[in-house]
């Protein structure tokens, strides 16, 4: 039995008209904080609950991943600080929690224990370190 002739393929298959590329995530990203910025800076009565959806977003993993989206949590974490008092405390401390894990990603011992270092404080370890 003869196997049947096959039929080339095309290099790239074209995509179907109406569906779109695939967003980039950090673009995702960008569209996510704009909105909950606005939502913060408004006086909008939603705006405690703006600020601890925010907060989540900036301590999932997908924003702690990479240095470029960490960078971006710690400018939102600043942002609820200065926009949602109730807040402030826990965003300055995630803040620091995400400036100690980029310096845990660094390869350099002088990293490492600078990130030790500010754990210890943020956790009341002083005299240890």
């Amino acid at each position: 039995m003869e196997k049947p002739a096959s039929v080339a393929q095309p290099d790239a298959a074209a995509t179907h008209p109406l569906r779109q590329a695939p967003m980039r995530k950090a673009h995702l990203f960008t569209k996510e904080l704009a909105k909950l910025r606005e939502m913060m800076k408004s006086q909008h009565a939603d705006k405690l609950a703006a600020g601890k959806q925010a907060l989540a977003l900036a301590a999932s993993y997908p924003m702690r991943r990479s240095r470029g989206a960490r960078r971006m949590a710690i400018e939102l974490c600043e942002d609820i600080a200065k926009d949602v008092e109730e807040l402030e405390e826990l965003a300055n401390k995630l803040a620091v929690v995400l400036t100690a894990e980029g310096d845990l990603h660094e390869v350099s011992a002088e990293a490492t224990l600078r990130a030790c270092a500010t754990l210890a404080r943020l956790f009341g370890h002083e005299d240890e370190a």
